[in-house]
């Protein structure tokens, strides 16, 4: 059993007769593989969650007119940060094992860029946020 959008650190597990469970997500994010079993040989992955980038130290206006580190966002910002960086790594390296076992299905990845703070700031399960981030 799994809960969705219950991730460790930023939202208590789900309790499920008497196991507590998490997001799926954490096991993988994306079922690609199933798509290539089923015949699939064009597979167009959309990843809206890539670690954020502030290298620069632009303005965000959540951190203030100096921009700011991703640290000031406190133990929520830095966890989500952490989760970024977990399922990022764990989806690329997915779809790099799929190319190598499939080389004949085309996997498109799809991802804003990493300095793109409204992807990271802006929750994107909320409705309201869509119009923002699109």
């Amino acid at each position: 059993a799994a809960a969705s959008s219950a991730m460790p650190l930023l939202y208590n597990p789900v309790r499920v007769g008497e196991k507590d469970c998490v997001d799926g997500g954490l096991r993988g994010n994306a079922s690609l593989d199933v798509a290539i079993e089923q015949g699939a040989k064009l597979v167009i992955c959309i990843n809206p969650m890539v670690p954020y980038d502030n290298a620069d130290l632009d303005c965000i206006p959540f951190l203030g007119p100096d921009g700011g580190y991703l640290s000031e966002k406190g133990a929520q910002g830095i966890a989500s940060q952490m989760m970024r960086i977990v399922m990022h790594a764990g989806l690329h390296y997915h779809i790099k094992q799929l190319r190598r076992l499939h080389p004949d299905v085309d996997i498109i990845l799809i991802e804003p860029r990493p300095d793109d703070y409204r992807m990271f700031f802006y929750n994107i399960m909320r409705y309201s946020a869509r119009l923002t981030v699109a």
